[in-house]
């Protein structure tokens, strides 16, 4: 049985389609009609090819009401259900050296480039007695693709007097395309209740939303008394990395449950719809810098970009800056850091047939061989591109 069934939607594929037209054309012309070939199989191919696209779209609409199936705008609308929106493209920012003479002043919205992307200036600047200044930028256009290594952005596109030269010392990051479907899916999982849920999940999936966090978690203490690290009780602490203080504010305050106490040591006042004005409590996430020295042995499978894609698959894992400017979140707060998949990661790559060494800390003159790295509820760990060495 085809369509919708007690067991969901089944579709009829082109091969069912073409079946049963070619049963239906023998019992109208007679069993000796060729409908594999000629003129006939011609004619029917043609119409079970566009019926099975009209099958096909059936399926996609049956599909779009399931947040696990469906695509694009219609899954947007299924998880805007509970309060949640896709995160949309964020633009890489960094800062340019410019030089050039003495005085001369560069409005905001002076334009440069790699070649590729454009940047603009945020903020006006004056070119001092040393002759260079540095200015901050933000990409034209958002995405992953803004982000760019240093002394790559040197291209003046809107020339002016005064101005001889630019170039970005550090790279510029930050930037990071829409949030896929398959990002969003895994971010709405983290909530378990429908609509604006007070749960530490629901919690955690709202700040998650929040522009630039890159990881959060929620502790709560469900006593009456104040525990151990100085939570009242009947209240909760979320920890973040990255986000605005006023946005990671509004977030929590958005899903927080009516009376329950927030706490942290960054407190920001959000005006409720009466006008009141509630004291939102959070803290930050404290990073812990892991450093890696790691030695691959490798044949002649190994691409030229091997050692790249090595430490790119590191940051990957454990979360930081790649040499590219991307930002990989990688491990949550409270989650360790494990050399077993770290060794697991580098195998990955074409051409590894071996890691005989693999050192690992958070102090770069006391690397461990083989060893892991405990995080604590209230830490993430990061690393990024200058604290991986690979050989």
């Amino acid at each position: 049985m085809f369509g919708l069934t007690k067991d969901g939607f089944k579709r009829k594929r082109y091969a069912d389609i073409r079946e049963e037209i070619s049963a239906q054309w023998r019992e109208l012309f007679g069993e000796n009609s060729n409908t594999d070939s000629g003129v006939n199989g011609k004619v029917i191919s043609l119409i079970a090819f566009g019926l099975s696209g009209v099958w096909q779209l059936a399926e996609k609409v049956y599909n779009s009401g399931f947040v696990h199936k469906a695509e694009g705008r219609a899954l947007d609308g299924l998880v805007d259900n509970r309060l949640m929106r896709r995160r949309p493209a964020e633009e890489a920012t960094g800062e340019i050296e410019i030089t050039g003479t003495d005085g001369t002043v560069i409005d905001e919205g002076f334009i440069v480039g790699n070649g590729d992307e454009t940047y603009r200036t945020t903020a006006s600047v004056t070119i001092d007695s040393t002759g260079t200044v540095l200015a901050p930028i933000t990409a034209e256009e958002a995405g992953a693709d803004s982000n760019t290594e240093p002394n790559t952005v040197t291209e003046i596109v809107t020339p002016m007097v005064g101005v001889d030269s630019v170039t970005n010392p550090d790279p510029v990051s930050g930037g990071r395309d829409e949030e896929t479907d398959a990002e969003l899916k895994e971010r709405y999982d983290l909530s378990h209740s429908t609509g604006n849920s007070p749960t530490t999940n629901g919690i955690r999936a709202a700040v998650l939303g929040v522009e630039g966090a890159r990881t959060a978690t929620v502790i709560e203490n469900l006593s009456l008394d104040t525990d151990a690290d100085g939570r009242p009780g009947r209240s909760f602490e979320t920890f973040v990395l990255g986000g605005s203080d006023e946005d990671v504010a509004q977030a929590i305050f958005d899903r927080r449950a009516a009376g329950i106490e927030t706490y942290g040591n960054i407190t920001v006042d959000i005006e409720d719809d009466s006008g009141h004005i509630i004291p939102i409590s959070f803290s930050r996430a404290e990073e812990v810098t892991i450093h890696f020295n790691i030695e691959l042995e490798t044949n002649n499978e190994f691409p030229s970009d091997g050692m790249e894609q090595a430490t790119t698959a590191v940051i990957r894992y454990v979360g930081g800056t790649d040499y590219d400017g991307n930002v990989y979140t990688g491990l949550g707060a409270g989650n360790d850091m494990y050399f077993t998949m770290v060794i697991a990661a580098l195998h990955d790559i074409p051409g590894v047939v071996n890691i005989p060494t693999l050192e690992v800390g958070t102090d770069p003159n006391n690397l461990q061989a083989m060893s892991d790295v405990t995080i604590n509820q209230q830490q993430v760990a990061t690393t990024d591109y200058e604290k991986v060495t690979v050989s």
